[in-house]
């Protein structure tokens, strides 16, 4: 696996609900990676939404930043999730895929993946890091960021109280600001 991620360009992390457990080492195999997380609706506590690495979510209630890191990806890293909706995917073949399960059955399932590891997040994430190389490159990322900065700076013009009708981007931010952190 390390041999794939080290030698893939634009490399993207595709994290699941089997990695809700595993956030710092999440964090740090995208940092060494130059990664932008891409997180999937039962995986979506893995990562902050606010967190410069993520793009959010993938599909239909994602961000417009994370279906550009999956159709712009050269090689994605998929942690703890068997995510089944593929039109959101990279096109078979396309890509080089590396899978990180923890059910060796889902290994591979929804993509051609050039090496299914089968594991725990949190553990098989700890043993791959020391064998990663850091991305000085970081190009990739940096244009996802871009893509959410643009992406949040939409959704802060919508929760504006002058938009008629009020949207709903308006309605979460009051709620945001009046609700406890927990």
């Amino acid at each position: 696996g390390a041999d794939v991620l080290n030698a893939g360009e634009k490399v993207a992390m595709l994290v699941g609900a089997g990695a809700l457990h595993a956030r710092s080492e999440v964090l740090a195999v995208a940092d060494a990676l130059g990664s932008p997380i891409v997180k999937t609706l039962p995986g979506k506590a893995v990562v902050p939404d606010d967190h410069p690495l993520t793009t959010g979510g993938i599909g239909l209630l994602g961000p417009a930043a994370s279906e550009t890191v999956m159709e712009q990806c050269a090689t994605l890293f998929m942690v703890g999730t068997n995510f089944p909706y593929t039109k959101h995917l990279p096109a078979p073949g396309s890509i080089r895929c590396v899978q990180l399960e923890a059910d060796p059955i889902r290994a591979g399932n929804r993509l051609p993946t050039e090496v299914p590891m089968v594991g725990e997040a949190a553990e098989g994430l700890t043993a791959l890091l020391p064998l990663l190389t850091r991305k000085t490159e970081r190009g990739f990322l940096s244009d996802a960021q871009g893509e959410m900065k643009k992406w949040r700076d939409r959704m802060h013009a919508l929760a504006s109280i002058t938009e008629d009708p009020i949207q709903p981007q308006y309605l979460m931010r009051v709620v945001d600001e009046h609700a406890t952190d927990d």
